[in-house]
């Protein structure tokens, strides 16, 4: 279940744009929300438009989130990927980022790139106390250096480089 999307940089989003599916504290309308059980989870809407005039960005939600899909799933869609063009020289780049809920977990994903490739990705364990990082990974001259989060307990990072 999606409970967030931010986009930056990329088809029509200059500056860092959020859709979120997060529910309020308000009880009005209380059956459309899937409410919090326990003290970690998190109140979902249970449904959600998007919508706008035409031309207004409706459209690059949906391919914003097929691109981090098609990342996630081993390939960088460089035809797709498309940096928001009213500004120069645009160097800065593309960033997607979705929260969503796997099981009863809460993760959050995100990846920063551009036509040559990945620049950044990371996966976190998020909950309402504290986010618990599974992997980083960064984009050097060098080649990517990785990091993975702690394993039960353990409370070192372990790092690795591949070049």
């Amino acid at each position: 279940m999606i409970l967030r999307v931010t986009i930056e940089n990329l088809f029509s989003f200059k500056d860092e744009t959020e859709i979120s599916f997060v529910a309020g504290k308000s009880d009005r309308h209380n059956e459309q929300v899937s409410r919090a059980e326990k003290r970690d989870d998190i109140s979902v809407l249970k449904a959600g438009i998007i919508y706008g005039a035409n031309a207004s960005g409706k459209s690059n939600i949906i391919k914003s989130v097929a691109i981090i899909q098609k990342i996630a799933l081993g390939s960088v869609p460089r035809k797709d990927i498309e940096p928001f063009k009213l500004v120069e020289p645009n160097t800065k780049p593309s960033k997607v980022e979705i929260e969503f809920k796997a099981g009863k977990r809460y993760f959050a994903y995100g990846v920063e790139f551009n036509i040559k490739g990945i620049a950044e990705e990371w996966l976190y364990e998020i909950n309402s106390r504290a986010d618990k990082e599974i992997f980083s990974r960064r984009t050097t001259a060098v080649g990517n250096e990785f990091t993975f989060g702690s394993i039960d307990g353990d409370d070192e990072n372990r790092h690795c480089r591949n070049i």
